[in-house]
């Protein structure tokens, strides 16, 4: 089933058929000892921290449902590779990227990696969007031994990792499982440096030309 769904469109306008093929896929992919699904913990444990949004507190994915579906999905397990090319205020770093993120850190106790297109630009987002995300989940900042811009490191052993795609440090394999790239194209998310990854889920550039899929 995960791969009659190859390539498919994230249009955020899915039909009744394609929604119950997402649910099915989504149900026979996530383990049986998986108790919450990724749009399940969010719902409970996520909050958007005060002056980081319009609408801060708990996170709602209802007023957002097109990102439920390819959310539970990409954090199914089963999932190698996905590209979101949402267009611009669509929830796409907020409701999808650091959902996946935190569900990985903090739910699973995996390590991951977090990859911009510059250390500048990620250092600015570790500190606007990241940690206070982190922070701000319930548990969240119990959760952490220690965080700084370029690492975040938890009480439960994992680590999260943070690049810039010019960085000179590249992602090592076996050490991080689980990729994250905000606003990378193509190229880099076919890179050796994370060619080794279990799941590396990215969202292209706004200019890029790439359709959404997994």
């Amino acid at each position: 089933m995960i791969a009659s769904l190859n390539r498919t469109l994230f249009t955020g306008h899915s039909s009744d058929a394609v929604d119950r093929l997402w649910k099915e896929c989504v149900e026979s992919a996530l383990p049986m000892t998986e108790r919450l699904r990724a749009s399940e913990w969010c719902e409970r444990f996520r909050v958007i921290p005060e002056g980081k949004s319009h609408t801060p507190g708990p996170i709602s994915l209802a007023k957002t449902p097109h990102v439920i579906m390819p959310l539970d999905l990409a954090c199914s397990g089963q999932v190698r590779e996905a590209i979101v090319a949402w267009a611009v205020q669509t929830s796409k770093t907020e409701g999808f990227l650091l959902s996946k993120l935190l569900y990985t850190l903090l739910h699973r106790r995996v390590n991951a990696g977090y990859v911009m297109p510059t250390r500048d630009r990620m250092e600015e987002e570790a500190d606007q969007k990241i940690i206070p995300a982190l922070l701000a989940a319930v548990g969240g900042e119990e959760a952490i031994a220690s965080s700084k811009l370029s690492r975040v490191s938890f009480r439960a052993g994992n680590t999260l990792y943070m690049y810039g795609g010019n960085s000179p440090t590249a992602i090592k394999g076996p050490a991080i499982p689980e990729g994250i790239g905000d606003e990378v194209d193509d190229d880099a998310l076919r890179a050796d440096s994370f060619s080794r990854l279990s799941s590396f889920i990215a969202s292209s550039s706004t200019s890029s030309p790439m359709p959404s899929g997994i």
